[in-house]
C-alpha cells in the first residue's frame, strides 16, 4: 500500500452546480490503512448549567482508497470507531463510523457522470439533546445519495443536473420528531469568463419530510425552492474565492403563515500571502430544510450545533494557519454562529411566544500538529465555548476543552 494523497472534495456551496468534484489523479497512491487515537477533556460535557466535566477517550481505525483508470476514478474511504467515556461509560460507551465512496466517469466527448454516496452513525452532541436529557444516548443514523450529470467538459459554457436523497434518523424517542427523509435536485448553467473566473445561475429544490413531527394530526412537510447565483474566482496562485447566493422560499404543510423568503447562501475565501503563512474566512446564512448540497454550514471547530425547525442560521467562520517547517503546523481558529427561531417545536409561531427568539454560540481554538515522520503524527488542541439561550431547545452554557491524538498510517 502506498500512500493516499487524493481526497473526495466538495465544490463549494453548489458553486458548481452541485457537482461532486473527485480530487485524486492518476499519480495519487490508491491505499493507505490508519489507526488513530484521541483523548478530549470537557468541562461541560454535558452543556448545561450542572457544568458534568468528562474524559472521551476515542480509537479509529480507518482504510481509504482513490485510484484512477483513464477518465474513470474511484474513491471510498471507512473509519470504525470505538468511543469510551470515563465517568458516563455506563450510558455512553459505544461504537460509531463514517462509509462513503464516489465513482466519477467522463462519457462520450463532452459529458461527465459523478455517482456518491455516504453513511454514518455517532453520538448525538449532548447540545443537540433535550433539556432534560442532556447526557443520553442518541445514536444518529445519517445516509445520503446523489447523482451528477455534466455537459459541456471542455467548453466555456457548461450545464449541470443534480438529484439527491437523505436520510436522518435519531433513536432517541423525544428527537424523533426530527427524523427526515430528504429529496433534492437542482439544474444550472456555468459560465467561465477565463480559465480563472465562472459565473452560475441556476434553480434548486428540496423537499423535506418529518414523518415524526405531527402538528394538527399532519406529519410536517417542508418545501423549499431557491434561485441560485454563483460565482468561482481564482484570483491568484494564492487567493481563491467561491460563493453562492440564493433566493430561498420555504412553505410548511402545516403553517402557511410560518413560510420563510429571503436570502441564504454561503462565501468561501481562502488566502495563502506567503509559504508559510494560510489564512480561511467562510460565512454562511442557512435554513433548516437546505438540501443536502446546500445545507453544510461553515467548519465547525466544535460540532455541528443542531438547530430545531424553522431555524435560520447565520455563522461566521475564521482561520489563520502557520506552518515554520513541513513538519509542524499551529492554527488559530474561531466561530460565531447566530440562531434566529422562526417557530417552535409544537409549531408555534415564535412572534406569539415569551422568550428570546435569537440566540448566539461561539467558540476559539488554538491547535498544533506535528508529523514525525510519513506514517507518524501528533496532535494537540485547547478550545473555549459559549451558548446563550433562546426558546427552542437551546439553553445556555460555556466550557473549555482540551484534545490531544495521534496517528499511525501504513502506506
Amino acid at each position: 500500500m502506498r500512500k493516499t494523497v487524493g481526497f473526495i472534495c466538495h465544490q463549494f456551496a453548489l458553486a458548481s452546480g452541485g457537482l461532486t468534484v473527485l480530487c485524486g489523479s492518476a499519480l495519487a497512491d490508491p491505499l493507505s490503512l490508519t489507526v488513530s487515537q484521541s483523548v478530549t477533556y470537557d468541562s461541560n460535557f454535558s452543556k448545561n448549567a450542572a457544568s458534568d466535566s468528562e474524559t472521551i477517550s476515542q480509537t479509529n481505525l480507518q482504510l481509504k482508497l482513490d485510484k484512477s483508470f483513464g477518465r474513470q476514478t474511484y474513491q471510498a474511504a471507512a473509519r470504525y470507531g470505538l468511543a469510551r467515556y470515563a465517568h458516563f461509560g455506563e450510558q455512553l460507551n459505544g461504537s460509531n463510523y463514517d462509509i462513503s465512496g464516489a465513482f466519477s466517469s467522463g462519457i462520450a466527448a463532452n459529458w461527465q457522470v459523478d455517482v456518491n454516496g455516504n453513511a454514518s452513525e455517532y453520538l448525538n452532541p449532548n447540545q443537540d439533546n433535550p433539556t432534560a436529557q442532556r447526557v443520553v444516548k442518541n445514536n444518529v443514523s445519517d445516509r445520503n445519495v446523489g447523482l451528477n450529470l455534466r455537459y459541456g467538459v471542455a467548453g466555456r459554457l457548461y450545464a449541470l443536473v443534480n438529484v439527491g436523497a437523505g436520510k436522518l434518523d435519531y433513536s432517541l424517542s423525544t428527537q424523533a420528531y426530527k427524523n427526515r427523509d430528504q429529496r433534492s435536485m437542482g439544474m444550472r448553467v456555468v459560465y467561465a469568463t477565463t480559465d480563472m473566473l465562472n459565473f452560475g445561475v441556476g434553480v434548486s429544490k428540496a423537499v423535506s419530510d418529518y414523518p415524526d413531527y405531527i402538528i394538527g394530526g399532519e406529519s410536517e412537510r417542508v418545501d423549499q425552492r431557491s434561485l441560485d447565483l454563483s460565482a468561482n474566482w481564482q484570483v491568484t496562485g494564492f487567493s481563491s474565492f467561491a460563493g453562492v447566493l440564493s433566493l430561498t422560499r420555504n412553505s410548511y404543510r402545516s403553517d402557511a403563515d410560518a413560510k420563510f423568503n429571503g436570502l441564504t447562501g454561503r462565501l468561501n475565501w481562502n488566502f495563502t500571502p506567503r509559504g508559510h503563512m494560510r489564512y480561511t474566512v467562510q460565512v454562511a446564512r442557512t435554513t433548516d430544510s437546505d438540501s443536502t448540497q446546500t445545507s453544510t454550514r461553515v467548519y465547525q471547530i466544535g460540532g455541528l450545533l443542531d438547530t430545531a425547525l424553522n431555524t435560520v442560521t447565520t455563522s461566521v467562520y475564521g482561520s489563520a494557519r502557520w506552518e515554520p517547517t513541513a513538519k509542524l503546523g499551529l492554527s488559530l481558529a474561531a466561530g460565531w454562529y447566530q440562531y434566529d427561531v422562526k417557530r417552535t417545536q409544537s409549531g408555534v409561531l415564535a412572534g406569539d411566544v415569551d422568550g428570546p427568539t435569537q440566540s448566539h454560540y461561539i467558540n476559539l481554538r488554538l491547535s498544533g500538529d506535528y508529523q514525525y515522520s510519513r506514517a507518524l503524527a501528533f496532535g494537540c488542541s485547547a478550545e473555549q465555548y459559549k451558548q446563550t439561550a433562546d426558546i427552542s431547545p437551546r439553553i445556555a452554557y460555556d466550557g473549555h476543552q482540551f484534545s490531544c491524538n495521534a496517528s499511525f498510517t501504513i502506506d
